[in-house]
């Protein structure tokens, strides 16, 4: 992921038993914007304690631009839109507990908007949840993930799809303009996986 960092500001402090980052904010804008308007914003607060390994966090993101998350493009699918998110956690690093939510606003494949995406997670210590859903021109995408927090780290989940229109996916992987057919998608994508012992 490479965000062109635009501002950062914050309140850092270090102790022998903790860090604390307080007031943060960071501004991020999507590529060949950096000097005008539509920056991403990320604000809040952090800790982590050393001596038992917690964290303790409480951060928002705003209109956060899908253009800078390199992962999530390729030369057949770029993808674009924007991504907001809450989110509140405290305990041990690696099982927090904690809730958020999620949210991506005009999912766009190549020139064409998709939809919008909502997301709620929720995570007890032991178990995270995410449940999602969407707001779509057609078709609807719905359903959840469950995942474990301790070994083997289990995952396993269900989404819907309902009458999701697949023209703006083949038009952009085959690079046309237009055909004269039309395609769209049903059905569950169910998952179940285990992540292998160190």
């Amino acid at each position: 992921m490479a965000f062109p960092l635009i501002a950062f500001a914050a309140n850092l402090t270090c102790h022998r038993i903790d860090v604390r980052i307080a007031d943060a904010e960071l501004r991020f804008f999507p590529p060949g914007k950096e000097s005008g308007r539509g920056a991403g914003i990320i604000t809040g607060t952090a800790a982590y304690r050393f001596q038992d390994q917690a964290i303790s966090a409480e951060l928002a993101g705003a209109a956060l631009p899908l253009e800078n998350f390199e992962k999530l493009q390729s030369t057949r699918f770029p993808v674009g839109g924007q991504v907001s998110f809450r989110l509140r956690a405290n305990g041990p690093l690696r099982a927090p507990q904690g809730e958020g939510s999620l949210r991506v606003v005009d999912l766009r494949v190549g020139q064409v908007v998709v939809g919008s995406f909502d997301g709620k997670l929720t995570s007890d210590g032991r178990i995270a949840h995410l449940e999602l859903g969407s707001a779509m021109t057609t078709g609807e995408i719905s359903g959840g993930y469950t995942l474990g927090l301790a070994d083997p780290y289990p995952l396993s989940g269900k989404v819907s799809i309902k009458n999701i229109d697949l023209d703006p996916f083949l038009l952009t992987a085959f690079h046309l303009k237009e055909f004269s057919g039309h395609a769209n998608a049903d059905g569950d994508i169910s998952n179940k996986w285990f992540a292998e012992a160190a």
